[in-house]
C-alpha cells in the first residue's frame, strides 16, 4: 500500500480565561485549517457551547491546579485519537492513531506545581510532540515570567517527529503569541473521499465557453492552453467536495439521499426565517424517508432497479441526418442556392492541416473521473487528458467558420 504524507496543523494559544477569549479561538478556528486546537489556562466552560460551535471536534479536558489552569484539546473527527490517562493536573495526552502512532501532550506548568518536569518522561513514546506554556524562560533561566515581561516561555518540542514551529504575529489580547505547529505524517488511511459534481462543471463550463472563444488567438496559444488548462483545474476542484468516509452513505439509494437533502434544506431555512410550515414539511419528508428505509425488501427492490439500470448496455441512436432531422425553416427557401465548385470546398478542408497546435499537447495535464462510482478511492479514477477539452475548443471554431461560409453561400442544410 503506497503512503501518503498528510500534513497536521496545531494551534497552542494560552487563552487565560476561555470565556475572555472566545471569539479569538472562534476566529483563529475558522480562518485557517486548523486540525488540532491545544487550549491553555481555561476556566470553566460550558461543554454544550463548545460541542455546537466544534461540531466536528472531540473534545478532552484535562483540569489544573485550580479552576483556572485547564488545558483543552479540540482533535478534528477525522483524525483517530484516544485519551491517554494521566493524573498531572493542566497535562492533556492524547495519541494520533496514524501510520505510526503520534503522541501529543499539551501542558501548562504554573510557579506552583504539584508536579515536576521528570514526571512526563513516562508519557513519551517514539514519535512525541509537546507544547505549551512552560514557564520558563531557556536563555535567562533565573529571571521571572511576570504577565508584563518580554519572555519567550511557550514552546513546542518534538521526538521521532518533524514539527514546523511558527509563531502567529495577528493581533490577540492575551499576553502570550499562538503557536502554529505543523508536522508531516505518513498516513495510509483511506479515510477521505471525495465526490465532484460533474454536471455543475459542464453547466460553468458551457456558461464560460464565449470567454475562451473570444480569447483564442493563433499568435497566443501556449498562453491560452496554459491558462484553460488552469482554469479547468481550479474549477474541477472548486466543485469537488471532500468527506470522510464514515459520514458516506453510499448503501442507501440516490434517490433517498436526495430527499434527505431537501429535508435538511427545509429544517435549514426553517431556522433561519423561523417558518413552521417549513419545519413540519421537512419532518414529513424525513419520515418518509425513514418509513422507506424500515422497509428492507422495498429498498432492495430499489437499489436493485438502480444498479440494473446503471449497469445495461447503452444503446446508441444516430438519426440520419435527412429523414429523421425537423424541417428547416429558411426566410431563402424560394431563392436558387448558388454554384459552389470543388476547389472551394476542398479550400475549406485543407485548413485543418495548416492549423496550429500549443507545444504542450504531448506533454499535458490529466483530471480523474470516477469509474463508476460517484464516490471512491483515487485508485478506482481514470485519467481523462484535458486535449479533448481543448479540442472542443478548435471545433466549435472550425464549425464557426464553416457556418459562416454556408450563410454567404447558402450551400448546405443547417443540419449539416
Amino acid at each position: 500500500m503506497q503512503l501518503t504524507y498528510t500534513f497536521l496543523y496545531t494551534v497552542c494559544f494560552n487563552v487565560r480565561s476561555l470565556d475572555l477569549r472566545w471569539g479569538e479561538v472562534y476566529l483563529l478556528f475558522s480562518s485557517y485549517n486548523v486540525d488540532i486546537m491545544v487550549l491553555l489556562e481555561v476556566s470553566k466552560f460550558d461543554q454544550v457551547t463548545i460541542v455546537t460551535a466544534f461540531p466536528n471536534h472531540l473534545l478532552f479536558y484535562q483540569e489544573g491546579e485550580n479552576a483556572h489552569r485547564g488545558v483543552l484539546n479540540l482533535v478534528q473527527q477525522t483524525v483517530p485519537v484516544t485519551r491517554v490517562p494521566c493524573h498531572l493536573a493542566s497535562v492533556c495526552v492524547v495519541d494520533l492513531h496514524l501510520d505510526e502512532t503520534l503522541r501529543l501532550i499539551g501542558m501548562h506548568a504554573p510557579d506552583r506545581k504539584s508536579w515536576s518536569c521528570n514526571d512526563l518522561s513516562s508519557f513519551f513514546l517514539t514519535n512525541s510532540i509537546i507544547c505549551g506554556d512552560f514557564n520558563v524562560d531557556l536563555t535567562e533561566d533565573d529571571t521571572r515570567t511576570s504577565l508584563r515581561s518580554d519572555r519567550t516561555i511557550d514552546y513546542a518540542f518534538a521526538k521521532g517527529t518533524q514539527v514546523t514551529v511558527q509563531v502567529h504575529e495577528g493581533a490577540t489580547t492575551s499576553d502570550h503569541k499562538r503557536i502554529i505547529l505543523v508536522s508531516a505524517v505518513e498516513d495510509n488511511r483511506k479515510n477521505m473521499a471525495s465526490q465532484t459534481s460533474w454536471p455543475v462543471f459542464s453547466s460553468f463550463l458551457s456558461y464560460v465557453f464565449p470567454f475562451w472563444e473570444k480569447q483564442w488567438s493563433a499568435f497566443k496559444m501556449n498562453e491560452i492552453y496554459n491558462n484553460f488548462t488552469r482554469f479547468l483545474s481550479l474549477l474541477a476542484a472548486r466543485c469537488t467536495r471532500t468527506f470522510p468516509l464514515k459520514l458516506a452513505r453510499p448503501a442507501i439509494p440516490p434517490e433517498l439521499r436526495s430527499k434527505l437533502s431537501y429535508s435538511r434544506a427545509l429544517s435549514f431555512k426553517a431556522k433561519q426565517t423561523g417558518d413552521m410550515k417549513l419545519k413540519i414539511e421537512s419532518a414529513k419528508a424525513r419520515n418518509v424517508v425513514r418509513r422507506e428505509l424500515s422497509d428492507a425488501t422495498a429498498v432492495v427492490q430499489l437499489a436493485a432497479d438502480y444498479f440494473e439500470k446503471l449497469f445495461e448496455e447503452p444503446s446508441d441512436t444516430r438519426p440520419h441526418p435527412y429523414t429523421d432531422s425537423p424541417l428547416v425553416l429558411s426566410l431563402q427557401n424560394n431563392s436558387p442556392i448558388p454554384d459552389v465548385t470543388y476547389t472551394d470546398v476542398l479550400k475549406v478542408v485543407k485548413t485543418r492541416n495548416t492549423y496550429q497546435m500549443p507545444d504542450k499537447f504531448k506533454n499535458v495535464r490529466i483530471i480523474l473521473l470516477p469509474k463508476k462510482d460517484a464516490i471512491c478511492p483515487p485508485d478506482q479514477k481514470r485519467p481523462i487528458s484535458l486535449i479533448d477539452s481543448f479540442l472542443k475548443i478548435q471545433e466549435r471554431l472550425y464549425l464557426n467558420r464553416f457556418m459562416e461560409i454556408k450563410t454567404f453561400r447558402t450551400s448546405v442544410r443547417d443540419t449539416r
